[in-house]
């Protein structure tokens, strides 16, 4: 699968338990929140 596809794929998917898109603008202590939760979190 080339770069373009995975990156394409990615942008159509919905936001939930696997998927958490951040403004670019985004403060690094608080992508690093999101990152340690991502991390933690069950999987269903």
């Amino acid at each position: 699968m080339n770069e373009v596809r995975m990156i394409n794929d990615l942008l159509q998917q919905k936001e939930g338990q696997c998927i958490d898109r951040k403004s670019i603008l985004v403060e690094p202590m608080a992508l690093a929140v999101s990152l340690v939760a991502f991390a933690n979190a069950e999987r269903r």
